[in-house]
């Protein structure tokens, strides 16, 4: 009986010892610190000891401690679980990022390479000039007079 009056007088310090409990389970299963969690799990037990001994002030006092602290390794259990989430993405964004890269690097090389011999034959030819004799249709010759360079 005196379980069923400790749960209802939580609920007038907006405590629910069941979320409690999911909450500190959660931090469990993302691996945070287990002395963490036991001092939530703490907080529970040691509301229930003062309830049981009529001091229900204390008791709703630290049934909120275990709320705070339950509600505080939620968040950081989150957190992790973001992180993880996080370094998975940009393992992925790098490979992607080096795929683009290659190709990239190749299409530029090509463009120095067709310059090159476009300069050799007219060797007072601007970028820009070299870049609208070697553009094919839906390239754009403004980028490749920026990557392309004349060695003189």
């Amino acid at each position: 009986m005196s379980d069923v009056l400790w749960r209802r007088m939580m609920l007038n310090w907006k405590v629910n010892p069941d979320r409690v409990e999911a909450m500190l389970e959660t931090a469990r299963a993302a691996g945070l610190l287990p002395e963490h969690i036991d001092t939530g799990h703490a907080y529970l037990r040691e509301s229930q000891r003062l309830f049981a001994k009529g001091n229900e002030v204390a008791a709703g006092w630290a049934a909120r401690a275990a709320w705070e602290r339950a509600n505080f390794l939620r968040a950081g259990a989150d957190e992790k679980r973001q992180i993880r989430a996080g370094r998975k993405s940009v393992d992925k964004g790098d490979k992607a990022n080096a795929d683009k890269s290659r190709v990239a690097d190749a299409k530029r090389a090509k463009w120095q390479k067709l310059a090159d011999a476009q300069w050799q034959k007219n060797p007072t030819l601007s970028a820009i000039g070299v870049a609208q004799r070697i553009a094919k249709k839906g390239e754009s010759v403004n980028t490749i007079r920026q990557r392309i360079v004349k060695n003189s």
